[in-house]
């Protein structure tokens, strides 16, 4: 009886353990500058790639170092989050533009000058098909995935950024899941949704740039 109880025990441990890191993390601290770290903040490397094991990284094939616009996902649940952004270059200026997951405005040509940093923060709505009670939202394939140059990222199981403009530059990202902020649903056409592709744009893809930080996300469920 003795033996049962404590292998018993062993096991509730052991299923415990594993249901805890099963449990996304909701919140992060990147910063991408060289150099140790600060406490508390991952370093993520140019040739950082991400990958569903590492659960963050530069994505859909671009480059960080040059300059140029790119992609940077984390690996999070569906919910609402503040993301604080640290931007600017300590050797030169910078211009840089923000968009998340299908290119949803959300800051527009911050610039700063060389050795000067400016923090923003931003809220963004993240989602996923599956719905709370049991079952999938069904989706049609040009909702779940584009042509590799205007890819669908809205019904992911991450936060995609891009960072682009005439020289982006990103020094820091910190992650906060935001439970208590305000979310906008919006349903429409063509004319609201979050365009993937070519030089359109719905105006629900523009509403995030015009809010102001924290506290308030668009959830643009237009099609």
């Amino acid at each position: 009886m003795k033996n049962n109880a404590t292998l018993a025990i062993i096991l509730a441990l052991l299923l415990t353990t594993a249901s805890a890191a099963q449990e996304k993390r909701t919140s992060f601290q990147f910063t991408f500058t060289p150099g140790k770290p600060s406490a508390g903040f991952t370093q993520v490397a140019p040739s950082d790639g991400f990958t569903p094991e590492r659960g963050f990284g530069i994505d859909l094939g671009s480059k960080v170092g040059d300059f140029k616009p790119f992609f940077f996902s984390v690996a999070l649940p569906e919910g609402n989050y503040d993301v604080k952004i640290t931007l600017g270059d300590a050797k030169g200026e910078s211009e840089t533009r923000v968009l998340a997951e299908s290119r949803r405005l959300m800051l527009e040509n911050v610039k700063t000058e060389a050795g000067k940093f400016e923090t923003r923060t931003i809220t963004v709505n993240i989602r996923n098909s599956n719905l709370a009670g049991g079952g999938q939202v069904k989706l049609k394939d040009r909702e779940i995935k584009g042509p590799v140059s205007s890819p669908v990222l809205h019904w992911d199981d991450k936060l995609t950024l891009e960072f682009a403009g005439k020289r982006p530059s990103v020094s820091a990202i910190e992650i906060v899941k935001n439970d208590n902020a305000v979310t906008v649903y919006l349903a429409g056409d063509s004319t609201v949704t979050d365009q993937t592709r070519g030089d359109f744009r719905g105006w629900g893809q523009m509403l995030p740039r015009f809010f102001k930080p924290g506290g308030v996300a668009i959830s643009n469920h237009a099609e």
